[in-house]
């Protein structure tokens, strides 16, 4: 209890030492939202900018949920292609070894951890592809300063912008596998924990 105690005593420690911080966001956030009423009020005396309003925002929502809706119908795809590459190396590797095989929710949710991760990369590398992009383009519009009155210009060529890798290489599912086994004594929680969140066989999230 001592050790407890002295534990939340240190979080709101920690805790304290953000109350600034969320002051200050809380009164940005609050003169961003007075802002946006008293927009919306000037605006809306008028019919004609309330229609357009409405207007614009019913085909936003609209397009919204249909870039969703093409992102879950990816997603669910992509993981199904994930989860037949997995059985496939797995019939392969271990034909007859059934009770090694882990289960499908247990599958489901290493490869939705895999797939967070490249997709963390990936994001990585492309913040890094803008600023070479951005950095080339500046290197380039002063050169052409510089030959501006020269015939030949050298045309500008970015580097080619980073893929997303679709499907997992061998080497990547049996990284999966590997995992799979070092938790093999907690598949019956790690189940459990993914249908708790929502991961189902059929992959969605």
């Amino acid at each position: 209890m001592k050790v407890k105690r002295r534990r939340t005593a240190l979080a709101f420690k920690e805790l304290q030492r953000l109350v600034p911080f969320v002051r200050r966001w809380k009164a940005k956030w609050l003169q961003i939202r007075r802002d946006r009423v008293t927009q919306f009020i000037e605006d809306s005396l008028c019919q004609d900018v309330i229609y357009k309003l409405i207007v614009t925002w019913k085909s936003r929502v609209v397009n919204i949920q249909r870039l969703i809706r093409r992102w879950l119908q990816r997603r669910r795809a992509q993981k199904t292609l994930h989860l037949l590459s997995w059985n496939r190396v797995e019939r392969v590797s271990r034909p007859s070894k059934p009770a090694e095989i882990p289960p499908l929710a247990v599958k489901m949710l290493l490869i939705s951890d895999l797939l967070r991760c490249k997709m963390k990369e990936y994001v990585h590398l492309v913040s890094q592809w803008k600023v070479d992009c951005e950095r080339m383009a500046a290197l380039y519009a002063q050169r052409r300063l510089e030959t501006l009155f020269e015939d030949q210009i050298s045309v500008l060529r970015l580097p080619q912008k980073p893929r997303f890798p679709v499907l997992f290489s061998r080497e990547e599912v049996l990284g999966l596998m590997a995992q799979a086994d070092k938790k093999k004594s907690r598949w019956s929680r790690l189940a459990k924990d993914s249908r708790r969140h929502g991961l189902r066989g059929s992959g969605e999230t």
